[in-house]
């Protein structure tokens, strides 16, 4: 939690506690998974949750203009309920680049 906060900061991101307490359940189950890593991890979940945030607020402000502190807050339904957006992102299969 101490990296995720440390991003935060560097962001301006407020995070609510319930978007918090997600976020250490996913970090207890996601030690399990081979390869872990603490900071790439980290920064992979924040991703994920500016892209749902994004879609969240596109959804719920529409036309409206959005006041600086709302992109800056982050909720609960931000956070992802799975870590398999991590696993399908290492697969060592992919392929980047032209193959001839």
């Amino acid at each position: 939690m101490g990296i995720l906060d440390i991003m935060l900061k560097e962001k301006e991101y407020t995070m609510s506690d319930e978007a918090k307490e997600k976020c250490l359940d996913l970090f207890d189950c996601a030690m399990n998974i081979p390869n872990y890593g603490n900071g790439r991890f980290v920064r992979n979940l924040l991703e994920q949750i500016e892209l749902k945030q994004s879609v969240r607020i596109a959804n719920d402000y529409k036309d409206e203009e959005v006041d600086k502190e709302i992109i800056k807050q982050l909720e609960a339904d931000d956070v992802p309920d799975s870590y398999n957006f991590l696993i399908s992102n290492n697969n060592t299969n992919n392929k980047i680049g032209l193959i001839a």
